[in-house]
This record gives structure tokens, sequence and C-alpha cells, in this order.
């Protein structure tokens, strides 16, 4: 996939993204227009309001991470790459790698980390020799990676077999060379 296309998708995310977020803010006045996974998303938000620095990123990468059973877009939508909202993961209950980074990045913007110390970033993973997406996110000056693949924090230092190819900040989009300098640090 390439940065024109990654960035396409994005972009079109963003409007579901808002949609998302004005059903968020009503389910959060008026209980009565809740579906179950604004429910779901917003519980998610509670407990990690209750936590602080690494153990609120914890939580919410375990939480994010056992809310959502992976199954391909293929076997969810019928094509090779849909980029879900964070309602539409958790009203399904499923998705893949991309999927869970959105829902862990709007949470993590729900929980008031700030755009430059947030991105969503796609990955080459050189062990498996396929893409994959992970959230990144600075704390403590250190840059630590959520990743479906496990309940671990990962220090971005400390990864080796992903090769990075593309960050999202905000509706900024950050080439490879930016990218490497972000998780190499």
């Amino acid at each position: 996939m390439t940065l024109g296309e990654i960035s396409a998708k994005w972009s079109e995310l963003q409007s579901r993204i808002r949609a998302d977020e004005i059903a968020i803010a009503a389910c959060s006045s008026n209980q009565g227009v809740c579906s179950p996974a604004t429910r779901r998303f917003l519980s998610i938000l509670d407990v990690g309001r209750h936590r602080e620095g690494r153990v609120r990123l914890g939580w919410l990468n375990r939480a994010v991470n056992m809310a959502i059973r992976s199954m391909s877009d293929w076997a969810q939508y019928g094509y090779a790459d849909f980029w879900a909202s964070p309602l539409q993961t958790l009203g399904s209950g499923a998705g893949d790698c991309e999927d869970y980074a959105i829902v862990k990045y709007v949470a993590l913007r729900e929980l008031g980390v700030l755009p430059d110390d947030l991105r969503l970033v796609i990955v080459q993973d050189e062990k498996r020799e396929i893409g994959h997406a992970v959230v990144a996110v600075r704390y403590e000056q250190r840059w630590l990676i959520l990743d479906n693949r496990t309940m671990s924090i990962l220090d971005a230092d400390d990864v080796r077999d992903y090769r990075p190819l593309f960050a999202q900040q905000g509706t900024r989009a950050v080439a490879t060379a930016a990218v490497e300098r972000v998780t190499n640090r």
C-alpha cells in the first residue's frame, strides 16, 4: 500500500470517527441513546480515567485487545482493506490490526493525549513479512508502542522487527523518514 492510499484511507475514516464522537458525546449526556458499542467504548474510557501514566496505557492496550477478536477484512467485510471506526469495530467485536490501533488512537485522544504525543503507525513486520498497524504514544519522553499482538507495552527502542512506513498525527501524514526518527528515538 502506498503513502497516498494510506492517507486516503485515513481521510475517508475521519467522517466516521466524527460520527462516533457525536454518538459518544450524546451517550455521555443521555444513556438512553447509547448503543452497545458506545457503552463498551465509554466503559473502556471510564476505567482508563481512573488510572494514570503507564498503568493507564497498559490497561487501555489490554482492554482493547480483549474487546476485539482478530478477523480479516475479507472475512468481515468481503474486501481486502477496510479501516473501521471505533464504534464499528466494537459493535462487531472483531477487526484486524488497524482496527485495534484506531480504537486505541481515538480512546487515547478522548483521554487527553495530545496530538504531538500520539501516532497511528503503519509498519512492515520484517519477521512475518506483512504490513501491520500499531499506536505509538509518547510518555515521559519515550515512544511506547501499543500493539494488538501483545498485552505488554513495548518501548519503541526495543522493537526491532517493525520498519515504520507511515504515521498519522492528527490530520497530518508523516512520511517514512520522519516516522523512523519518531519511533527510533
